[in-house]
């Protein structure tokens, strides 16, 4: 299978998984790592090449050099964890049984260490009850304070309140890729090439995406739905799909803990370089400061 094909097929699931993640339930987002993780696995079994090794080829830029181009938007840390997740689980099926009632998903990534890793292992009694309390009605701190001591006896680390930010480093390297293609296009080319080398939408969607960039720099911007277009490329779908999820969150504490990861400053920075893609006055005005 060509490494192409093989993007062609995960593409619609990772879209899937991220689109669909606030309506899906935790055990139907599990369910579609999976189904990620056993289309590596038969791409493994055929190819021999290591999984963190084809995580890189997924995404195309590699992590130390700046001159590799982006083969997709798919990031090494969600391949490595659906990886895991087909270790983890025989079926789909095994994994509806196991975490039927699953009501967080960022606990499960949590406790992935006492599921598939051998120092770590867990008395049979001791996973049982771990799996009691993933799929109780028990207050989501309540699961974390469990998860995290059970982390500080058997791994020997607090889980301290940073932990949550590399959650978010995919994201956060989405967004220096895109903002540092953008950058470079509008300091090195001129407006017509700009628009075709970044493979620039429609003007109407590139002013929605505009306004919601500017906005996720503060609390209580307005903020507006957007529809991604099908037709647009890798660079741009992967970039809107990010910002229509970090929108669509009714409560703002992700997008302040991406601000800890991105200053405010430097969204509003990418806000103005895409309003300049709509005007050749505008683009001109930017290059020129």
């Amino acid at each position: 299978m060509e490494i192409n094909k093989l993007i062609a097929d995960l593409t619609p699931l990772y879209n899937e998984y991220r689109r669909d993640r606030d309506r899906n339930q935790p055990v139907d987002q599990v369910t579609l790592m999976w189904k990620v993780g056993d289309i590596l696995k038969r791409y493994l079994t055929v190819h021999n090449i290591a999984p963190h090794a084809l995580y890189r080829e997924i995404y195309g830029k590699s992590e130390s050099t700046s001159n590799v181009s982006q083969r997709s938007y798919i990031t090494r840390e969600f391949l490595s964890r659906s990886y895991r997740v087909r270790g983890m689980f025989k079926s789909q099926k095994e994994i509806r049984d196991i975490l039927p009632n699953l009501t967080s998903l960022s606990h499960f990534r949590e406790a992935m260490p006492f599921f598939d890793n051998p120092k770590h292992q867990l008395l049979r009694s001791e996973k049982d009850q771990l799996l009691r309390v993933l799929n109780s009605t028990k207050s989501n701190t309540y699961k974390t304070e469990y998860v995290n001591t059970l982390q500080k006896k058997k791994i020997g680390k607090r889980n301290p309140r940073t932990q949550r930010l590399s959650d978010l480093h995919g994201e956060k390297e989405l967004f220096i890729n895109f903002y540092n293609k953008v950058y470079i296009a509008i300091k090195n080319e001129s407006y017509k090439n700009a628009l075709k080398l970044l493979e620039v939408p429609a003007p109407d969607f590139i002013k929605v995406l505009a306004r919601n960039t500017g906005a996720l720099s503060a609390d209580g911007l307005k903020m507006e739905e957007m529809t991604i277009p099908v037709t647009i490329s890798p660079l741009w779908q992967g970039y809107s799909s990010f910002v229509a999820s970090l929108i669509a969150k009714e409560s703002p504490v992700e997008r302040r803990r991406f601000r800890r990861l991105i200053p405010s400053d430097r969204l509003v920075r990418l806000s103005e370089m895409l309003y300049a893609l709509i005007s050749e006055q505008s683009f001109n005005n930017l290059k020129a400061k």
